[in-house]
């Protein structure tokens, strides 16, 4: 994982430097599992979904209502 900045902003890349400092080192940021890192960094409770369709829109709304983020 690598951060690129546009437009002259730092914070993207000022952000990955201290989660990888928090994490030990930047190796161990591809080690971390998606939800995990969604989870720190916005306080938001996060879920990766499957593939099964039969129950994909009831887990979409226990999401929504649980105030999780759809990325």
């Amino acid at each position: 994982m690598c951060s690129k900045c546009k437009n002259n902003e730092l914070w993207v890349t000022l952000i990955e430097k201290a989660w990888a400092k928090f994490n030990g080192s930047y190796c161990t940021l591809s080690e971390i599992p998606f939800e995990d890192v969604m989870r720190d960094m916005t306080g938001a409770p996060c879920k990766v979904l499957g593939h099964d369709i039969e129950n994909l829109w009831h887990e979409i709304k226990l999401a929504h209502e649980k105030g999780g983020i759809f990325i």
